[in-house]
């Protein structure tokens, strides 16, 4: 599914769980110049693959951007 992503619009992402709980998985996407294409690739490549299925509570997504240069005062 992740490869498709990658092929699909050049976003490569990365695959993570949590040290606590194996089954909990989150993959990260860096560097998404087109959200709105990229959470369209995404979405075709999990319904492609049935990747909902090993979701137990659901998938959800959360954005982040960076915060900045942290100031040393």
């Amino acid at each position: 599914m992740m490869l498709d992503v990658a092929v699909d619009c050049g976003v490569v992402g990365r695959l993570m769980k949590r040290t606590d709980d194996p089954s909990t998985w989150m993959e990260v996407y860096e560097t998404v110049d087109d959200p709105v294409a990229f959470e369209l690739t995404l979405a075709e490549a999990l319904e492609r693959h049935g990747a909902g299925r090993y979701a137990d509570g659901g998938r959800h997504v959360e954005r982040f951007v960076g915060c900045g240069a942290l100031d040393a005062e």
